[in-house]
């Protein structure tokens, strides 16, 4: 067992929960009082590019893990596999490393088998527990379920609310595993989704109706919530067409999206295309045989490393999608078993690829703005010109540090709006006068860390340690919870602290009080109270975190622009289709 499989937090006792009368699950007490059941295997995937096989009893599992008698026992003490994925581009995880106590990609175990979950409650006896399911994000060909979306820090925050809550974090297939379409899938399985790590999430969810009252979770109050892939993963399943499955469509009851992107879906077409292009690069001819057979058999690790740029891994279709192919995931209303959305984003989303992953921070002022001419040189000079008034785009006099910011910031706003911030609006303006009740939030709060690449940002991935409580924000505990790490020494103590710990008494209060104004609205919507005014037709509300001056606000969406109007509303539409064009240049 490799040793960043061990739990997060150090465990005092072990801890069993029967699934079956002859299926026992056996986790850990932490020492802050709460219990954790890691590496639950919620379906299994024996053949590749297959729908989801869940559990659903006793004999299921005895049947795949082939115990020696008739009862079964799973050690679920600590973390699983990560579904496989290509990590030779870690520069993503490193930019989040001040952001979380233990990086999930020191984990190196991967399996093609790894439909598991984790799950975390208070200790002891507990019954009809709001419950926070959580997926990850990654592009949806990157990530996992396991230490940077732990969630005890969670669980202890809402038991110090006095409303306890159980967490459960999934993983789910990704990259080309995840996501594969191909003439001859269709015909061995009929009309077959192309999105099979979508599927395991919902099967996951499946799950979890089925057997979380087993945990002291209540069954009809869940909350889905996810960021980045797995917010849009939240958005999709949340409009899924009714009774396209054999069981109870209402698998979930609220959603919290933390930064879905608006990024249009892959149409069947391109998803054909891949699958030629893994044919093209695997050496496949037709004396092999089946060519579907034939990609089955290349190893995990080899396959995820085909990479088909320009192709994206979430196509529609009219299994999991209302109007089928040809549609954004944001076509369509959310169902009506979807009661409360929180929809929230960073202030300033794109930041974290144009300066943490972008190398933004390398370019001068001119070279800057050399980008937005270069972007808008195909679109008409009228409606270039009205894009850079609305957003004050102004050519630099000088390569200073205020024309970097006075160019980088209305370029990272143009395409924080377009990807983000428009979608969010949007969707709440859609439930105004439905049955879902849609609550707006903007993480306005910068980052304060000053080894961090994002230091004063807001940017995308930022929200993960508020929503989770992490020991970054989570100021109060982060002695006592550092110093209770399962993998921690004194030298990595001292590192940790060096890193985290040297923030001036300002910053401490500020991240503390950003922390618990979001868990505390979190936990209030998952136990039905209003986390703070509706935005409907009669008052366009959000809340916008920002450490001491957290609080509500009025039209804040379209005001938060150092009190101008949102610019986007400002544009005619043939300026926004312009921005549509432009987008992925200026990113």
């Amino acid at each position: 067992m490799a040793t960043s499989d061990l739990p997060l937090y150090k465990t005092i006792a072990p801890v069993t929960t029967n699934l079956f009368q002859n299926v026992t699950l056996r986790g850990n007490v932490s020492v802050f009082n709460t219990e954790s059941y890691l590496n639950v295997p919620y379906a299994h995937n024996p053949v590749r590019w297959t729908p989801p096989k869940r559990y659903s009893s006793a004999q299921h599992y005895i049947s795949v893990f082939k115990p020696s008698a008739d009862t079964l026992e799973l050690d679920c003490t600590k973390y699983g596999p990560r579904a496989p994925q290509d990590m030779s581009d870690s520069t993503l995880h490193w930019v989040l490393a001040p952001w979380f106590p233990r990086l999930s990609n020191m984990r190196y175990h991967e399996e093609e088998h790894a439909l598991q979950l984790n799950i975390y409650k208070p200790a002891g006896v507990v019954k009809d527990l709001p419950v926070l399911v959580y997926v990850h994000g990654g592009g949806f060909v990157n990530g996992d379920n396991s230490s940077e979306f732990d969630g005890t820090m969670l669980v202890r925050r809402s038991v110090e609310l006095g409303k306890p809550i159980i967490v459960v974090s999934a993983n789910y297939r990704l990259n080309v595993l995840g996501y594969f379409l191909s003439p001859e899938l269709e015909k061995e399985q009929g009309f077959v989704s192309p999105n099979f790590g979508l599927l395991d999430q919902r099967a996951a969810l499946v799950w979890i109706q089925q057997f979380i009252g087993i945990f002291g979770g209540d069954k009809t109050n869940v909350t889905f919530s996810g960021e980045s892939a797995g917010a849009m993963s939240c958005m999709v399943l949340a409009q899924q067409p009714e009774h396209n499955f054999d069981d109870n469509d209402a698998i979930f009851k609220n959603v919290i999206s933390l930064s879905a992107p608006a990024l249009k879906l892959k149409s069947q077409v391109e998803m054909i295309s891949l699958y030629e292009y893994l044919l093209a690069n695997s050496r496949y001819t037709p004396e092999k045989g089946s060519a579907l057979d034939y990609l089955r058999t290349i190893p995990f690790d080899k396959i995820v490393k085909m990479k088909a740029k320009g192709i994206g891994p979430v196509a529609a279709e009219p299994v999991l999608f209302q109007k089928g192919y040809d549609q954004t995931y944001t076509d369509s209303k959310p169902a009506s078993w979807v009661k409360g959305m929180m929809l929230g984003t960073a202030y300033h989303e794109t930041s974290f690829f144009s300066i943490g992953l972008g190398g933004w921070r390398d370019k001068t002022a001119g070279e800057l703005y050399t980008k937005w001419e270069n972007a808008v040189k195909e679109l008409p000079p009228s409606v270039a010109t009205t894009i850079a008034d609305a957003y004050g785009i102004s050519k630099p006099t000088d390569d200073s540090e205020t024309s970097w910011s006075k160019i980088a910031g209305p370029l990272m706003m143009i395409a924080s709006d377009t990807l983000f911030d428009v979608h969010n609006y949007d969707r709440a303006i859609d439930c105004a006068g439905t049955s879902t009740k849609a609550y707006l939030f903007q993480l306005k709060q910068t980052d304060p860390f000053k080894s961090s690449v994002m230091n004063g940002w807001s940017c995308h991935s930022w929200t993960i340690p508020f929503l989770l409580c992490t020991t970054s924000v989570a100021r109060k505990w982060l002695k006592d919870s550092v110093k209770n790490m399962s993998l921690t020494t004194q030298d990595t103590i001292d590192e940790f602290f060096a890193q985290h710990e040297c923030l001036c008494e300002q910053d401490e209060i500020e991240l503390q009080a950003g922390a618990d104004a979001m868990t505390e609205r979190v936990v209030k919507f998952m136990y039905g109270v209003e986390p703070w005014s509706e935005f409907n037709a009669e008052g366009h509300k959000s809340f916008v975190i920002d450490g001491v001056r957290s609080g509500e606000v009025d039209d804040d969406m379209r005001r938060r622009r150092g009190g101008r109007w949102f610019a986007w509303d400002r544009l005619d539409e043939e300026a926004k289709a312009g921005i549509l064009k432009i987008v992925g240049l200026i990113r």
